[in-house]
């Protein structure tokens, strides 16, 4: 006799164990590969305090030299459940002075609301010298089983 899992009961299993591995890979134990899913972001362009427009090549290291705080975005439990990949592009508004982002916009959508929300969250929390940007434009693209960026 077989027995059988209800789906409700079937997602939830999975949701927990989205959970265990997510605390095992928090902790550095497969700091390389992720395969429930990683978010990459890097810098594609600005405008400097002064009103220079930029224009950066993969990776932006100019401006990320500039970068105080810079988080990566999050992987949503409920897209990552879902198996949903996607990519988006994100305009920070910063205050020149402070260096802190004033606002946030979506260029692009994900075409999920989990990511894009996920992506606004974290670049508002983002932080860079003062006097250096006004602009910076994000892409990001959330990926499952890629391997992390060098």
């Amino acid at each position: 006799m077989t027995s059988h899992i209800p789906r409700s009961s079937r997602r939830v299993a999975k949701a927990w164990l989205v959970i265990a591995l997510e605390f095992f890979l928090f902790f550095g134990v497969a700091s390389r590969l992720n395969a429930l899913g990683i978010a990459t972001s890097w810098i594609s362009s600005g405008v400097t305090a002064r009103g220079k427009v930029i224009v950066f090549g993969h990776g932006g290291t100019a401006a990320a030299a500039d970068a105080i705080k810079h988080p990566p975005p999050g992987y949503p439990y409920a897209e990552r459940i879902d198996r949903h990949q996607g990519s988006g592009q994100f305009l920070m508004i910063i205050d020149p002075k402070t260096g802190l982002v004033a606002r946030v916009l979506v260029e692009k959508s994900t075409e999920f609301n989990g990511f894009d929300d996920s992506a606004v969250e974290t670049f508002q929390r983002w932080r860079w010298k003062p006097g250096t940007w006004k602009e910076i434009v994000c892409p990001v693209s959330w990926c499952i089983g890629c391997l992390l960026p060098p």
